[in-house]
């Protein structure tokens, strides 16, 4: 009798640990697997995203480039904009790009100075080029502002030792520093500050193409969002007063002489770059 009652205990189980046959498992632990991926994972993904992206961080994790890749210099006027095109193609790239007193070279993506002689031999150039006179504006409120403040007091643009000595020192080296950058006779990309301001998406696509990058549509979303570059659109701020009449006219008209200059040679520049970009179009390979 005990036996029977235990070989039918047995056979009950049997049944009930059977119920479900291999293949229904398999699907109910797919459907729980899809239930933990929207409910849990995919709101947590969204919601770390989304301080990134508030922190102006677009891509999770910068890296150093571990291929030898071409040198690019960054290059640009103190004041003239190049924190932001390097903070573009940080975020667009995933990896970091160098300065001249840190690392540089082809294990980055770039190298963003002031003095493209000091890079030693690159591959091809990024030029940044903005309004002298927004980029004496944004230098001279770097160095005179106090902190946490993006702009320096009315004080400091009336002291003449102050504002107007920084305006015409600057001022010359604003033109040279561009004849140096136009003198290389390499691949040269030329940025317009302006230019970011208005069509950032479209010069995010031309700097992207210019260093074989291909960013996906969320990334370039996200720099175009960024707070960051909302911040760089409103440099330099906009004063009550205009800081121009602090200054002498001869040095005033020395510096827009200087931009009519600098405005020929990269329209030139420009007009080089178009007629190389055709001819390696036009060029046809012989076939040993």
């Amino acid at each position: 009798m005990d036996n029977l009652y235990h070989h039918r205990r047995r056979k009950l189980q049997h049944r009930t640990i059977s119920y479900f046959s291999a293949s229904e498992c398999a699907f109910a632990f797919f459907l729980a697997s899809i239930f933990i991926v929207l409910v849990v994972v995919a709101p947590a993904r969204l919601i770390y995203y989304s301080v990134l992206e508030a922190k102006g961080e677009c891509s999770e994790r910068l890296s150093y480039i571990k291929r030898n890749s071409p040198v690019t210099a960054l290059v640009g006027p103190p004041g003239c904009g190049t924190q932001w095109v390097r903070y573009i193609i940080q975020q667009i790239s995933g990896h970091h790009v160098g300065n001249i007193y840190g690392r540089t070279g082809a294990s980055v993506v770039a190298v963003e100075t002031n003095y493209l002689n000091l890079v030693g031999p690159v591959d091809k150039v990024i030029v940044v080029v903005r309004s002298p006179f927004e980029c004496l504006r944004v230098s001279f409120d770097g160095l005179y502002s106090k902190p946490r403040q993006i702009v320096a007091s009315r004080s400091r643009y009336l002291n003449r030792n102050l504002w107007e000595n920084h305006v015409r020192s600057a001022g010359k080296n604003w033109e040279k520093y561009y004849k140096t950058y136009l003198a290389y006779d390499g691949p040269i990309l030329i940025v317009h500050y302006s230019n970011l301001v208005t069509s950032l998406r479209s010069e995010m696509h031309r700097i992207s193409q210019f260093l074989n990058l291909n960013p996906t549509k969320l990334k370039l979303d996200c720099v175009a969002r960024s707070p960051i570059s909302i911040r760089f659109k409103r440099t330099p701020v906009k004063l009550p007063f205009n800081p121009l009449a602090f200054v002498a006219t001869n040095i005033q008209n020395s510096i827009r002489n200087s931009e009519k200059v600098i405005m020929d040679m990269l329209n030139q520049r420009i007009h080089q770059e178009e007629a190389r970009k055709e001819s390696n179009n036009n060029r046809i390979t012989l076939l040993p």
